[in-house]
């Protein structure tokens, strides 16, 4: 290969990189460079509780507080979907979005990769599983020692399970599942005898209480954490 050829390659490699660079590296759009283009482009995920379509209306409780903020601020709402809970703050440091809509628990770890709002509610993290009977009930978290419990890997459910099993000396078989599994979907496996146990919020246990009476919500393995 003579020397023009290889300083051809060389450049055109350096070239590809400096695109993936740009592309991963985008800076965010401040307020001043939004409101210059009259439209938010807000990170949603479609589920029951933040985001769905219903008889061809958007509707979700994520989605309301994004409408409301993009209402106050007389800009266009771009609705960017993602159906993998995982890649959603990836896509917003890419610049793929101006801000990211869902109940998040801020936790140190994100507070290192993206900025939170102010809190807007706490809560804490509850076991679901199936009451088939009192005796066999999970109350003490040590009881889960050997025991499948299903969460997202880059979900706070996963980082507090991994802080239970150092704290308690206990042994979890954390069963990670794809980011495209929410939350309700795997309380729906509880339910369904799928899987024997996951790890919800509060409020979204509470928000799928009516729906499946035979589930245990009442076990806490987390204090309160802030949802922004």
């Amino acid at each position: 290969m003579n020397r023009s050829v290889s300083t051809g390659i060389a450049l055109l490699a350096a070239l590809l990189l400096t695109l993936v660079f740009w592309h991963f590296l985008r800076p965010a759009r401040d307020l001043d460079a939004i409101r210059k283009s009259g439209r938010v482009r807000v990170i949603l995920t479609y589920d029951p509780v933040s985001y769905f379509i219903y008889k061809g209306t958007p509707m979700g409780y994520s989605y309301e507080l994004a409408r409301k903020f993009c209402t106050d601020l007389d800009l266009e709402m771009d609705v960017v979907l993602v159906r993998d809970l995982n890649k959603m703050l990836p896509l917003l440091r890419a610049g793929n979005g101006d801000l990211a809509a869902h109940n998040l628990t801020i936790t140190g770890m994100r507070k290192l990769e993206v900025s939170f709002t102010d809190p807007i509610s706490q809560t804490t993290q509850v076991l679901v599983q199936k009451k088939d009977s009192e005796k066999n009930l999970v109350r003490d978290i040590r009881q889960l020692h050997g025991k499948p419990v299903h969460v997202r890997s880059g979900s706070a459910y996963y980082t507090e399970l991994q802080k239970l099993q150092r704290s308690k000396g206990i042994n979890i078989d954390i069963v990670t599942v794809p980011g495209s599994k929410n939350t309700s979907q795997l309380i729906r496996d509880v339910a369904a005898g799928v899987i024997a146990y996951t790890v919800a919020d509060r409020n979204i246990a509470e928000a799928n209480r009516p729906l499946y009476p035979d589930l245990d919500f009442e076990t806490t393995i987390s204090r309160s954490m802030p949802l922004a």
